[in-house]
Formats: C-alpha cells, structure tokens, sequence
C-alpha cells in the first residue's frame, strides 16, 4: 500500500498503522516526502477520524524530524544545498501536518457533539506543528518566516476567545505529558525571540530545548488578569512578543546565570548533549538578554495607557517640574569674621520670607522647558514611554523625574532600558521606567562648612537636590494609644465615657522650623548633581523657611547626572 497512490488509505487507522511500519526503514527524508503528498490528498480532512489518524502518524513523523536535526546539528554554517534540502523537506512536512490539525480545529468548533471536546486539542496540536516548522525553518534559513507564524496568531486568537488556552490536553511528546495552547504558543515566542541568526546550531538545539523546558514559565498577558476580549485585542494589536509575562521566567534564568557566575552546576534541565560551564554560562546570559531584558521589567500586569507625560532631566528641570515653580539658587550663608559677630546682635534683621508657592503662571513657565512624551504601557512598578518632543540624550541608568500631564502627579524613576523605534517618516525614543520607591521632595541644597563656601567663591555653592524616602512603617517612637482603652489597658465598659482625643496645634506644627525639618526612614537618600559634593561632606538643605543640616553617608546609586547619598540629620 502506498499513500501517494492510494490517499484514502491514511483514513483508514489500521491501514495507516500498516503503512507506518513499512516505511520505518526507510529513509526520513522519503517517509516525510511521502507524508507529505497523502496529506495533500487525504479525503476527510477535519472529521473527528481524520484527527485519529493524524494523531497515529505525529509521533513516528516527529522521530523522522529529530534524525533530520540530529544528522545536520554539527555542520558549520551555511548549510549545503543537499542537507538544507533536508530541513525543508521537515519544514514542508510540519506545515502540512499542522495545516490538517487546523482543519480539525475549525470542525470540532462547528460541531455539538463528542468532537467538541477535543477543540483544545486540535487547537494545541496545530500550533505545536507549527513550532515543529518553525524550528525547521530557523535551523535552515536563520530568519524568522512570518508567513508561516501567522496562522499560529489565528489559532491563539481563537483559543482564547473560546477560553480554551489554558485547558489541559494530553501530549505524550512533552516531557510533563501534558500541555496547553498557551504554553505551546509561549514556546514559539521564546524561539522566535532568541533569534537564530547570531548563533551557532549546537547552540540552537540547546535553545530549543530549554524553550521546551520554560513555556511553562511564560504567562501570555499576565494569565487570567486580563479578560479574554481585551487579551485577544492586544495580540491583533502588535507583536507577541510582548503578550509575555515572564515574572517566573526572568527569576529562573536569572537564578541559573547566577548560580553559574559562582561557579556551580546548573543540573535541571539536563541538556544533551552537556555543554561546557563557560559555554552554558554565555548561552544563559544570551537568553536572559534575548527574553529577559526588556520584559523582565514588566513583571506585574501591564495596562496599555495613552497619556501625556512631562519628563525632566537636569538638575533644574527636575526641581521646576517637582515644584511648579523656576529653580531659583537660595543665597549663600554668611561667614562672619570676630568684628561682625560682636555686633551681630546690634544689626540683626528679619530677613524676608522666601517665597515658596507656585501658580498657573509659573508652571505655564515651568512647563514650556520640560520636555513631552507619550505614555505607552503602566504597571505596578514601572511604565514605558515614547518622545513626543525634546532632545536630551538618555541612557540607562539615568535619573527622571516625571510628571502625568498638567495636573497629575510627580515621580521619580530611573531609565532600565531604552530604544530607538519607528515612528511616522522617522524615528523616536522609548523607554522603561522603574518607579524609585516613596516620595521625592525637591528643594536646593547649599555647601554649610567654611572650606567650602570660601573655595565656591565667585562660582555656584548651591544646587537643585531631592530627597527620595521610602517611609518605611518602623519608625519607632511611642505608639498611639487607642481612645477605647482605659489608662490601666482593660477595654472600656459600654457605660463609661469614651475620652476625646486631643485637638492639633496646626499652627504649632507648621510654625516649627518651619515645616523644613521632617522624620526620615533609614533608608532616604538625596540625590545631588554628579561631583558636586564627596560623602562625609555636610550640606544645609532649603524646602521651607529654615535650612536644615545633613551629613552625607555612602553613594547609594549613580544616576548618570545624579548621585545618591544616605544621610543623616544634623542637630
């Protein structure tokens, strides 16, 4: 019996059976030729027996594919005509398998009967070919074949809107036994983004089998949080690469590249086969990169938002865009000589009040200098952002402070990656943001010993800083007392009078030193221009009537313009 001149016969099961153990020894190559053309012509395509049958030939056509990689993993690239013929001829096979998967799938969902359980199914083992050919062609041709990734797209849409991503399916040829649409698609993404053009094909087979390893790590969007319209909106929207969540992910092989930075063995998974320790550490390190980089930093449910955001970079910027206000340099402090302080009591005058408030009039100003962005996607942590007008260089690492349009609130938050990406007839600038924890505070900061006031003579002793605290809950002190407690601690009785609590001295409270002088956790830093001081130096810090004095601690971080220094109150 040959397929190719009988196609009827692959929808019979036993005669396909009969048909699969005489062609077991023949060459890989021809027995995927053949089932290529029976496919083609195979009658009762989508019937609930054609998905049997197809069913009986995955598992040998798989073992024909693996002899075809294994036979061609080892030769340098480019491949030779002959052996590349051989990868197409697997590619063509897997399409045409994962084509007659596809029909089942869009019969199973027309159909009310027994047929429809196995929708989940079809819908995986259609997209699991896909891979199949997918892999092929990467091994081949080191590009990324969109023609063939398209009906994938069709097929997640469609599982998800039908809620069937998630469902479990049996699936003897993964390691678990089992899978589901989700996670075969997620192991698609996670090829196609560990790109095949810069590496060597030993290194590729490891991919592939690591890809098979982690798709269950990989949530499309986040999982369940998002309802499956919205989610299916989002994938027709752009690439899918970014309908990846890789909390789990980017924290397993992290966790790996970090294990073998200090030197010990990584045993799970076990890949075949075992590459050397400096070689598994560039692969890990090149998939962290490849999948991690950028989307590590979305590892909580993103919202794609569009929102106008005014950013600052420069000392002065952030400090007006913080304040609403110019930044405007508070005078230097006077260095008395024996004469002056003899009399310092005979001249004394109040100096007038500074004036600390903001207007329309002068965030209007503010505003016309800071630069414009385009909020893209916001998380819990973070946000990404695209340049709608300005031109200051950024960088990762670097300090900026941000504020969501006219009145919305200030931020502070440090650039984790940034790109340049397509925009109109040109280009613009996106990048991700990490929030910095807590709440920042601009004020300017001015030199308070005599060395250096003398040394800034004639130059700039003052500068825009900004306090960032995370306001830890240990703070210490008493603890208030609760009013339904007696002054012996027992609960009050019903009948006794409940003591009323004591009223704020507002005016108190604001009047003492001038509201400047507030409680900081251990763990407040100040941001200061680069160079500008060195740690153990003390500065007077002005927000309010009257400076107060810190002592500057250790670098906390380095923000390109800025540094962060720990400090401490002064009395």
């Amino acid at each position: 019996m040959d397929p190719r001149q009988d196609p009827g016969a692959l929808i019979d099961r036993d005669r396909a059976r009969l048909w699969l153990a005489g062609v077991a020894a023949q060459d890989p190559g021809s027995a995927l030729d053949a089932l290529t053309t029976a496919l083609a012509g195979m009658p009762g395509r989508g019937s609930f027996t054609a998905l049997t049958v197809l069913e009986i030939l995955r598992a040998p056509m798989l073992g024909w594919i693996g002899q075809i990689a294994e036979r061609y993993s080892d030769k340098p690239l480019p491949l030779q005509a002959v052996q590349m013929a051989a990868l197409v001829s697997a590619d063509t096979a897997s399409r045409a398998l994962a084509l007659a998967y596809r029909e089942c799938a869009v019969a199973s969902l027309a159909d009310r009967g027994e047929y429809h359980r196995h929708a989940a199914l079809a819908h995986q083992r259609a997209i699991a070919m896909l891979v199949v050919a997918l892999t092929q062609h990467l091994r081949a041709h080191r590009r990324h074949p969109e023609a063939l990734w398209s009906p994938a797209h069709e097929l997640i849409d469609s599982a998800l809107r039908l809620q069937l991503a998630e469902a479990p399916v049996r699936d003897s040829m993964h390691p678990d036994g089992r899978s589901t649409v989700q996670a075969t698609y997620a192991r698609g993404l996670l090829l196609l983004a560990a790109g095949a053009r810069s590496i060597t094909a030993r290194d590729f087979e490891h991919v592939c089998q690591l890809a098979l390893y982690f798709e269950r790590k990989p949530v499309l969007l986040g999982g369940g949080a998002a309802p499956p319209e919205s989610r299916v909106r989002h994938l027709r929207e752009g690439a899918r690469e970014d309908a990846l969540d890789v909390t789990a992910l980017a924290k397993s092989v992290g966790g790996r590249l970090a294990t073998l930075n200090r030197g010990e063995p990584v045993e799970v998974p076990a890949l075949t086969p075992a590459p050397g320790p400096q070689v598994m550490r560039n692969l890990y390190a090149r998939l962290y990169s490849a999948w991690c980089a950028r989307t590590n930093q979305r590892r909580f449910p993103r919202h794609r938002r569009s929102q106008d955001v005014f950013c600052a970079f420069e000392p002065e910027h952030v400090y007006a865009l913080l304040k609403r206000r110019p930044y405007s340099p508070p005078p230097p402090p006077k260095v008395y000589n024996h004469r002056e302080v003899a009399n310092i009591y005979v001249t004394q005058t109040e100096a007038p009040p500074i004036d600390q408030s903001h207007s329309p009039e002068s965030w209007r100003q503010v505003a016309g200098e800071l630069e414009r962005w385009q909020l893209i996607e916001e998380s819990a942590t973070g946000m990404s952002i695209a340049r709608a007008a300005g031109r200051s260089r950024v960088r990762r690492g670097q300090l900026v402070a941000l504020r969501m349009g006219d009145a919305g609130a200030a931020m502070v938050a440090e650039i984790r990656w940034a790109e340049e990406v397509p925009a109109g007839n040109g280009t613009t600038v996106e990048v991700g943001l990490e929030m910095l924890p807590g709440f920042a505070r601009a004020g300017a900061a001015r030199y308070a010993d005599a060395a250096m006031i003398a040394r800034s003579a004639g130059q700039s002793g003052s500068s825009p800083a900004l306090i960032v605290d995370s306001f830890s809950r240990n703070r210490g002190g008493p603890k208030p007392v609760d009013p339904l407690l007696s002054k012996t601690g027992r609960l009050l009785s019903l009948d006794e009078p409940v003591p009323a609590l004591p009223d704020i001295d507002v005016e108190m409270a604001d009047r003492q030193d001038g509201g400047a002088r507030r409680r900081y956790s251990q763990n407040a830093t100040i941001a200061l221009p680069t160079g500008w001081i060195r740690e153990g130096s003390e500065i007077d810090f002005m927000d309010g009537a009257q400076p107060i004095r810190l002592r500057l601690g250790a670098v906390a971080a380095r923000h390109g313009e800025f540094e962060r220094f720990s400090f401490t109150l002064m009395p």
